[in-house]
């Protein structure tokens, strides 16, 4: 089941700056979450790693902090 923050963690990472420099998905979650949801988060962020991880055009690197984080492969 694909999370409907994918493609929104995707593109904060790409701003970020790629590999090294984004976030984890518990991290853009808790700043994007409000209200209600942040009540389950935990469940937002198994679903978002479970469709992150399942994409061929996404890799998992690190985050600027040294956690896992996964950003979209480079096109060439």
């Amino acid at each position: 089941m694909p999370s409907k923050y994918t493609e929104q963690y995707l593109n904060e990472n790409a701003r970020r700056g790629g590999d090294g420099h984004g976030i984890t998905p518990q991290t853009f979650l808790a700043k994007t979450l409000k209200g209600e949801a942040k009540r389950w988060s935990y469940k937002y962020c198994r679903v978002l790693e479970a469709d992150l991880v399942s994409r061929e055009d996404v890799i998992r690197g690190q985050s600027k902090y040294g956690a896992t984080a996964y950003y979209r492969k480079d096109v060439e």
